[in-house]
């Protein structure tokens, strides 16, 4: 069970995400991959929407530095899945100042096409929640 345990605290640990650690060897070298931080970033990108709304807004300030780290991830599976739940992690908790940076990034003009069209679905609605009087 404690492996388990071990395994699974690896998902929260941001400097494994950053790259800036390696994996606990005697816990994860025997059935993970180098492939499965990748993975993890991609499980991230999907579920956070899901995670913030289970843990209430009181969580974003642990869940910040990791969609921090993964919001300009290389990976455009990351890029796309973040992309298309701006809108519901803002509706959830609304950090303006920094989901605009991330909305800004996402239209830029050197962004993938499908991660701009996936922020552009929900501009709008975005911008009324940020502007709710205009």
């Amino acid at each position: 069970m404690q492996k388990i345990t071990d395994v699974c605290n690896q998902f929260y640990d941001i400097e494994l995400l950053k790259g800036e650690k390696q994996k606990n060897a005697d816990v994860s070298d025997s059935f993970m991959t180098d492939d499965d931080t990748e993975k993890i970033k991609e499980m991230w990108a999907y579920h956070m929407p899901c995670i913030l709304l289970l843990h209430k807004a009181e969580y974003w300030h642990k869940l910040k530095p990791i969609y921090s780290e993964i919001y300009t991830d290389l990976s455009l599976a990351v890029r796309k899945s973040l992309a298309a739940s701006l809108l519901e992690i803002a509706k959830i908790h609304l950090d303006e100042q920094f989901l605009t940076q991330v909305l800004t990034t996402y239209t830029s003009a050197t962004e993938n096409e499908e991660v701009k069209s996936r922020s552009f679905q929900h501009l709008i609605d975005y911008i009324k929640l940020v502007q709710p009087d205009k």
